[in-house]
């Protein structure tokens, strides 16, 4: 109920500047799926593995894990692929594509002549 009473002055200030908010329901958080997602990997691999001395050694280590999370580590939506490896795959395609259909021009062009 407190964070109610303090969450009803920010709704009168985004209000006022005629921003959008939404707000979801107590015990709804699949309403919010993907950041759910993460906060849960998150704190998984970075909050509870490790004790923390200073704010620093959070954002060293938050920084390590990103690097580890958006690049190297292999992804269930990107059929177990590294993003990257994922990315280089639809590079490499992209420029098979292009040369195929450059092959292709040619030979439309050589039989017109």
């Amino acid at each position: 109920m407190a964070l109610n009473l303090l969450a009803v002055p920010l709704l009168i200030g985004v209000d006022n500047r005629g921003s959008k908010y939404s707000i979801f329901p107590p015990g709804k958080p699949s309403q919010n799926g993907y950041i759910e997602r993460f906060n849960r990997t998150y704190r998984h691999d970075v909050l509870n593995a490790y004790l923390f001395e200073d704010m620093m050694q959070v954002r060293i280590l938050t920084e390590e894990w990103m690097e580890d999370y958006n690049k190297l580590r292999p992804h269930e939506a990107l059929n177990n692929q590294t993003p990257l490896a994922w990315k280089m795959k639809g590079q490499n395609s992209t420029l098979v594509f292009l040369f195929r259909l450059r092959v292709y021009r040619s030979k439309q062009k050589s039989n017109f002549k």
